[in-house]
């Protein structure tokens, strides 16, 4: 690990706790993205940005604090699908925490079967893992449909620990499995047939990947050097996605149906630029760490019609926000009828909602919630929005909840 780099192997929401690129060093846990279709400007179907920056984009809040079902004392909001199934880990603990896989719909969690939740697909397919070792926490990857056998996968030879870190809607679930040694290896599976990644000897993080098994994500590069990469296992050739000559570094955040890599052009601490990869070519869409724009961020996610959503900033900005087209970041927090004062944002659907979670301070968890997304000026907020106080807290402070949890969200527990 190196203590100068930014935390950030973070394949999935979230995961998935301090992802600075001042810090930047490696974490071990997943999070999710998805694609981006226009190169060029785009139309977001519902509203184009106003002429004074603003945008026509629009999101009521709902909240998912009432989820926890009985008898599970926290649970972990994962993915978010685009008919508004909120897929979440669940968690009942004693002497240890037991996780269970569940979805959240129209105010009811059904709880699946005991396991971990990574990833969901538009199918219903859930990506995550079975527990095998409880008082060790070891992990073997599973994919589970609700009213169906779990689908545990074979492990490989030397493997100690597995999970699905993606799925897709083709229904390609891109596995992570780890080594006694904690050498991570990724690969993807489906109906049975295992293809690996041969993504070189450094660590990579970040990755994701489209319906037709392409990967994306970052490749740690000795020194200052960390790259963006595209991976076709066709050709088993890795594409690294440089930054533009003005930055160091570059970081791959997501990929799309057509193979655009959404990320980061960057140096660290510092100016970064937010844009898309189209074959190796880098177009920026927004510029930060500037002076007008001083955010530092550290996620980016996308939806499929092209919507980006900048989260999980770097103190002292506690924002989220949105870029619905090129050189325009609106706050997310000027379009929200209500919204925490701190939010991290999880996953995004093709409608343009949102997951989310916040608190009255950075990193304080104490509100789950989906922003839903509506249409035009009647949604508007009347008033400038209002921050959610801590009236009803769904998840404990995790400074107190047991180590061995290394669910997306956990390392808030580590704090």
């Amino acid at each position: 690990m190196k203590n100068t780099r930014k935390v950030a192997n973070i394949l999935h929401h979230p995961n998935s706790a301090p992802w600075m690129k001042s810090m930047r060093k490696l974490s071990g846990l997943a999070i999710f993205a998805v694609g981006f279709v226009a190169w060029h400007a785009f139309d977001l179907g519902r509203g184009e940005a106003r002429a004074d920056g603003s945008s026509a984009l629009r999101y009521h809040y709902v909240s998912l604090d009432e989820a926890l079902p009985p008898g599970f004392l926290f649970f972990d909001p994962i993915a978010l699908t685009n008919d508004d199934r909120v897929y979440l880990t669940v968690w009942a603990c004693d002497v240890n925490c037991v996780p269970s896989v569940a979805v959240y719909k129209n105010g009811k969690t059904s709880v699946i079967h005991p396991g971990v939740t990574y990833a969901a697909n538009n199918g219903g397919t859930i990506g995550g893992s079975v527990i095998t070792d409880i008082d060790n926490f070891i992990e073997q990857a599973a994919l589970f449909t609700q009213g169906r056998p779990v689908e545990v996968i074979p492990r490989l030879s030397g493997e100690s620990t597995s999970h699905v870190a993606r799925i897709s809607d083709s229904g390609i679930a891109l596995v992570q499995s780890d080594s006694a040694t904690s050498i991570s290896t990724f690969y993807l599976y489906k109906h049975g047939t295992v293809t690996p990644l041969n993504l070189g000897t450094n660590p990579a993080g970040f990755v994701s990947l489209n319906n037709r098994g392409l990967v994306a994500g970052r490749i740690d590069e000795p020194g200052p050097n960390d790259r963006a990469f595209r991976y076709d296992p066709r050709s088993g050739v890795v594409n690294l996605l440089n930054p533009l000559p003005s930055e160091p570094e570059s970081w791959g955040q997501a990929i799309n149906s057509r193979g655009d890599v959404l990320g980061y052009s960057f140096k660290v601490g510092a100016l970064e630029r937010i844009g898309v990869w189209r074959d190796k070519t880098f177009k920026t869409y927004f510029v930060e760490g500037t002076p007008a724009f001083p955010t530092v961020s550290n996620q980016l996610l996308w939806n499929e019609p092209g919507l980006i959503v900048i989260t999980r900033t770097s103190l002292p900005d506690l924002n989220s926000y949105v870029v619905p087209k090129p050189d325009v970041r609106v706050k997310l927090a000027d379009i929200t009828d209500t919204l925490p004062i701190w939010t991290a944002m999880l996953d995004i659907n093709d409608h343009g909602d949102i997951l989310g979670l916040g608190g009255s301070s950075y990193f304080n968890i104490e509100h789950t919630f989906l922003l839903k997304r509506v249409d035009g000026d009647a949604a508007a907020p009347k008033t400038a929005p209002q921050s959610l106080s801590a009236s009803h807290v769904v998840m404990p402070q995790r400074r107190q909840c047991p180590q061995k949890i290394p669910s997306p969200l956990s390392k808030w527990c580590r704090e």
